[in-house]
């Protein structure tokens, strides 16, 4: 299969260490000689490999986010219910928020691709000699290909018109082929179910035990339930990128803790200019 065949070719290429750098070749010429599935199949396979990059984001945006609103109403001492409250109406609203922002992003950056797209191939048609042209100084001063190597290369490219397009559209605007429309709202809903997921994560203690527990002990068991899923989050990313799983929870861990600790400073700050203030008017 050609979608078991592109897994297959990626554990080759980072299990070089491992097997061994001969073993891994092996393998990846035996993946190379057998057949594969349908172009279909690989591209819907890759369609959902891009949404790894939406739950990721989303997760991480939802735990520091939740995290942040816990951390200043404990800095302003609010009480555990109306942390919940303020916790619960943050997550829902911004993982609203957030799951649409990326349709409209990946659909308006869809979108563009498509008009460049257009654009470059009514080019290529009415004026076939300036794409060529530009093609060829791409290949020549950017890449270095001698003048005889890099009009062969563009003779051959002409006879597939598509191939050229995507070709240029690559090498001279930096753009992929653009998402199908299934993949962009696949991804603003992955966005908003992993925010509202990992978002509920520094919000568990006091869904919990708001009314059995004291406020320090709630925030103390919140600080607990968010470090673990960041440090789990940050492993996944560092992992799906082929990355030292520790380090990359420890980043994540980390950059969460700065957010918390910004947070409930303010709050804490916040909390002492209202009482100030509250003293001044009674005085």
């Amino acid at each position: 299969m050609l979608s078991n065949s592109h897994a297959r070719k990626k554990f080759a290429y980072h299990s070089r260490s491992t097997l061994g750098e001969r073993t891994a070749i092996a393998l990846s010429r035996q993946v190379h000689l057998e057949e594969g599935e349908s172009e279909e199949k690989y591209k819907e396979e890759m369609s959902e490999g891009n949404l790894v990059k939406s739950f990721v984001f989303g997760g991480l945006d939802g735990c520091i986010t939740a995290f942040a609103v816990v951390s200043s109403a404990s800095g302003a001492s609010l009480s555990p219910g109306t942390t919940l409250v303020l916790g619960l109406a943050n997550v829902f609203a911004d993982g609203l928020a957030m799951g649409c922002g990326d349709y409209i992003s990946e659909r308006a950056e869809r979108e563009y691709i498509r008009s460049e797209y257009e654009r470059e191939k009514w080019e290529l048609e009415h004026y076939p000699e300036g794409e060529v042209k530009e093609m060829r100084d791409i290949y020549t001063e950017r890449f270095g290909v001698e003048d005889s190597d890099a009009d062969t290369m563009l003779n051959l490219l002409l006879k597939y018109k598509p191939l050229f397009l995507e070709t240029m559209a690559h090498f001279e605007l930096g753009l992929l082929p653009p998402d199908s429309d299934n993949t962009v709202w696949r991804k603003g809903f992955t966005t908003f179910l992993s925010f509202i997921t990992f978002g509920c994560a520094p919000l568990s203690a006091y869904i919990l035990f708001w009314h059995l527990r004291s406020p320090q002990e709630i925030f103390f068991l919140s600080i607990l339930a968010t470090a673990a899923t960041l440090f789990a989050l940050g492993f996944l990313k560092a992992r799906l990128v082929k990355q030292h799983g520790v380090i990359g929870g420890l980043q994540i861990l980390f950059t969460g803790a700065f957010a918390a600790s910004v947070a409930y400073f303010v709050g804490f700050v916040a909390q002492q200019l209202l009482r100030f203030s509250e003293k001044k008017i009674d005085q």
